[in-house]
C-alpha cells in the first residue's frame, strides 16, 4: 500500500515537471521568515497586542553599474478578534533604469483549530507601479536597439491569496502573492511593448 502511494506521488511530481509553467519575477529573499506578510497575506500572529513592523534592504553586485537593489517595508496587526490586517511596500530597482514598486493591503481571518493551533486565510490587493527611464543610456553599438527607444510608465492591479497554519512553535504557509498576470516588457520584432 505504501509503495503504491509513493509511486503515485512520484508520477504526479514527474507530470508537474513536464508541464509548461510560468512564474513572476519578484524580488528574491534569503530569509523568508522575515518577510511573512509580504509573501503570504494569511500571515497572522493572533496576538491582540502585537504590531509587527519590518524593513529590509538588499543591494546586489555593489559597485557594478546597474546593480539591483530591493527595499521592503511591512506592517501587520490584529484589527478585531480573528481579523488581522497588514500592508507591504516593495521597491525594486535595476540601476537607474528599471523601477518597480508594489503596494499591497492584506486581510487575514484566523480560525482556532485547538488550544494553540490556528489556521488563517488571507487575501491581498494592490498595485504594481512599473517604469523605465532610458534617458542617458550609453549604447556601445552604432545603431541603438529599438527596445530602448521608449520610456515606460505603467500601473498594474494585482491580488494574492494564502493560507497559514501555525502553533506555538511552528508554522506552515502556502501562498500565491500575484494571481494576475502582468507583462512588463515584451519584445516583438526588436520593439518593446507592454
Amino acid at each position: 500500500m505504501k509503495a503504491n502511494r509513493i509511486k503515485y506521488i512520484l508520477i504526479v511530481v514527474l507530470l508537474l515537471c513536464l508541464t509548461r509553467t510560468q512564474a513572476q519575477q519578484d524580488p528574491q529573499y534569503t530569509q523568508y521568515m522575515y518577510n511573512m506578510s509580504v509573501l503570504n497575506p494569511a500571515y497572522a500572529t493572533d496576538d491582540a497586542d502585537a504590531i509587527n513592523l519590518g524593513g529590509l534592504y538588499r543591494a546586489q553586485w555593489v559597485g557594478a553599474v546597474g546593480g539591483p537593489t530591493t527595499g521592503t517595508f511591512f506592517m501587520h496587526t490584529p484589527l478585531k478578534k480573528r481579523i488581522e490586517v497588514g500592508m507591504s511596500i516593495v521597491h525594486d530597482e535595476i540601476g537607474d533604469v528599471v523601477k518597480e514598486s508594489n503596494v499591497f493591503a492584506d486581510v487575514a481571518y484566523v480560525l482556532p483549530l485547538g488550544e494553540k493551533q490556528k489556521l488563517s486565510f488571507g487575501i491581498k490587493a494592490g498595485a504594481t507601479f512599473f517604469s523605465t527611464n532610458f534617458n542617458g543610456f550609453v549604447f556601445t553599438d552604432n545603431l541603438p536597439d529599438q527596445a530602448f527607444a521608449n520610456n515606460l510608465s505603467r500601473t498594474y492591479p494585482n491580488i494574492g491569496v494564502g493560507t497559514f497554519y501555525f502553533g506555538e512553535k511552528y508554522y506552515v504557509g502556502l501562498s500565491a502573492p500575484n494571481l494576475l498576470r502582468t507583462k512588463h516588457l515584451e519584445t516583438r520584432d526588436g520593439l518593446t511593448r507592454t
